[in-house]
């Protein structure tokens, strides 16, 4: 079988919607035939990709109710831009919205209990996996055990081939500083990966420190792999400083986990190198709340313009002279993404702008980075502080860095390099 014509099923926790900017898999499989991919979800909302043949969904409210009632059917299909926000998905988003970014053990114990206890293998499901009858199933191998079930399930149901993802750190005990109840979730998280990979017939990873790593601890030989670079993503006007003009920082994005108060030192250092006239400013674009307290630590320097929809980000990324990538330097978050590569990144490449990059040096995409020399880097406050000195008085820093991260996302992140790689994986398991 030619892997052009091989039907493609992808689960993942969360729906392929653009608003989220999550769609490192929708992108990974943009070149199916839309009757050939489909996608089963377990959150709530509603998709908007359209290039995805068949979506099937499993609300969470449904399989705790199906503890009691036994006879619930749980999942259903699920149509491409539905309006419809049904009590189900309106629970589910508050809940979620209230528990972002943050981890209480008991509940997340709590939530593999009931997932565990509840009646998700419906026949609605298994109607949906014999329909749509996949040659290839693909998933990202996450921290949830109950996704991960879910999973297991369905190749074992349909005899497909299958394909894991490795893309963020959840195996390993390095996250966190010592806290029991992670050590003890994460315990149970590593053995049911590990049940996972025993099902795989490939695996990729998202980074060469996440390679390391996997291939270390489970014995394998992952593919390397990451978002593709699209050639409209791609910005081809050359970057020319504007001498004139104050230098513009951008950050778009989530600043939970200690993201804010790395955006607050960035705001100190900027009032401090600006105490002789505006040359450097900083614009936030975030949804995430923040306080009152934390916005009085924030100086006049920077800009919190609240959040903004996805599809705008590149226009004011192409704005910007300096694109900030932002991870925590605070010892308990500091280590929580080590293992992970936001998809933000691949578009920053190609972007042909700046990057100044924020985080732990453990951490993968800060390894990347300042391996491959294409962004300027820093990892404590006093090589942030050095790194935004050198934007201000390096002349063509900008420019330099600006080419560097582009050439260096055509050479190994455009969309042709990637989807090749992809494709002779897929091709060499059927």
């Amino acid at each position: 079988m030619n892997i052009e014509d091989a039907k493609i099923l992808v689960f993942t926790v969360d729906c392929w919607n653009s608003k989220t900017g999550a769609n490192t898999m929708s992108e990974l499989f943009s070149w199916c035939k839309k009757d050939n991919l489909a996608n089963v979800y377990i959150r709530a909302g509603v998709p908007d990709y359209q290039q995805c043949g068949y979506y099937f969904q499993i609300c969470e409210n449904e399989v705790i109710k199906s503890i009691i009632k036994r006879n619930l059917e749980i999942g259903h299909n699920v149509e491409v831009g539905t309006k419809t926000l049904n009590q189900e998905y309106e629970i589910e988003e508050k809940r979620y919205s209230k528990f972002k970014n943050r981890q209480i053990w008991p509940l997340l114990y709590l939530r593999e209990i009931l997932w565990k206890l509840g009646n998700w293998k419906s026949k609605a499901l298994n109607k949906f996996l014999e329909d749509f009858n996949p040659d290839i199933i693909v998933f990202a191998h996450e921290g949830y055990i109950h996704f991960n079930r879910l999973v297991r399930y369905s190749v074992k149901k349909t005899g497909a081939k299958s394909v894991g993802y490795f893309w963020d750190d959840n195996f390993t005990y390095k996250q966190m500083p010592f806290n029991l109840g992670y050590y003890i979730y994460r315990f149970f998280q590593k053995r049911d990966i590990a049940k996972n990979v025993r099902v795989t017939d490939a695996n990729f990873t998202i980074s060469p420190k996440t390679k390391r790593e996997v291939d270390n601890e489970f014995g394998i030989d992952s593919v390397i792999l990451s978002k593709p670079l699209k050639e409209d993503k791609i910005n081809k006007n050359e970057y020319i400083e504007k001498l004139d003009e104050p230098i513009k920082m951008l950050y778009a994005g989530n600043l939970g986990i200690g993201r804010i108060n790395t955006i607050i030192s960035v705001s100190k250092i900027l009032d401090e190198i600006n105490n002789e006239g505006k040359i450097i400013t900083l614009d936030v674009y975030s949804g995430t709340n923040i306080d009152d307290n934390t916005r009085a630590k924030i100086g006049k320097y920077v800009n919190l313009c609240g959040s903004v929809p996805q599809r705008e980000v590149a226009g004011l990324q192409n704005k910007a002279d300096v694109l900030l990538f932002v991870e925590s330097l605070e010892k308990r978050y500091r280590k929580i993404a080590r293992l992970s590569f936001s998809t933000k990144l691949v578009d920053y490449f190609g972007s042909a702008r700046c990057i100044l990059a924020v985080g732990d040096s453990d951490i993968a995409p800060i390894e990347y980075m300042k391996t491959n020399d294409i962004a300027i880097v820093a990892s404590d406050y006093d090589q942030l502080y050095n790194a935004i000195l050198r934007i201000k008085n390096e002349q063509n820093i900008l420019a330099k860095y600006s080419k560097a991260s582009l050439d260096f996302g055509i050479k190994n992140h455009s969309y042709d390099v990637i989807i090749s790689k992809l494709k002779g994986t897929l091709q060499s398991i059927i």
